[in-house]
């Protein structure tokens, strides 16, 4: 398993934890693949999907803070 996979098995984790968004949401939001999480686990996702994945994350995050700072 590559750092990649690492990463973004620990960033859904915690992003789930900050959303209470169930780790099969983010997979389905992020690449279309509500397994991704597991898949990621299991080390059968491609190293794109992680990119992917992380990619999404990173933009959530600053769609969820702007709209945050709006209210």
């Amino acid at each position: 398993m590559g750092m990649d996979h690492e990463a973004a098995i620990k960033a859904m984790e915690a992003h789930s934890e900050r959303y209470k968004l169930k780790l099969t949401t983010i997979g389905q939001l992020a690449v279309g693949n509500r397994n991704a999480h597991e898949r990621l686990r299991k080390g059968s996702a491609h190293t794109a999907t992680a990119a992917r994945i992380l990619a999404w994350i990173t933009q959530d995050e600053e769609l969820r803070s702007s709209r945050e700072a709006a209210e």
